[in-house]
């Protein structure tokens, strides 16, 4: 069982990792999804973009090595928390936006990276 735990926490860095790259290759598309949020000035967006890829890579890549995989997943579900908070705050406003998480724009199936 222990082994399943460690596969599935390897999957789940991957998986992270390929976010953060995919961001990382379609920069300006992600900040301006997070533009769409209206929060921050635009400057503040690219930070909080940079933050959020940054964060990203490193939880994947602690969830590679078996012994940092507890302090990547705890990074990975600030992750998830902080975007489940985004997600509600634009369901209450009515902000129709997608995440933009693997560099998919909605309409494009041409995209490089295409994963859902």
């Amino acid at each position: 069982m222990k082994k399943v735990q460690e596969y599935v926490c390897i999957a789940i860095g991957i998986l992270f990792l390929f976010s953060g790259v995919s961001k990382i290759i379609g920069f300006m598309s992600f900040i301006q999804s997070i533009g769409a949020y209206q929060l921050f000035p635009n400057l503040i967006n690219y930070f909080f973009g940079i933050i959020i890829i940054i964060t990203e890579i490193i939880g994947g890549l602690l969830c590679l090595k078996i012994k940092t995989q507890r302090i990547g997943l705890a990074v990975i579900c600030i992750l998830i928390t902080e975007f489940l908070a985004l997600s509600t705050y634009a369901i209450i406003v009515s902000i129709h936006q997608m995440c933009n998480c693997f560099l998919f724009v909605e309409g494009q199936n041409n995209s490089p990276v295409f994963l859902i």
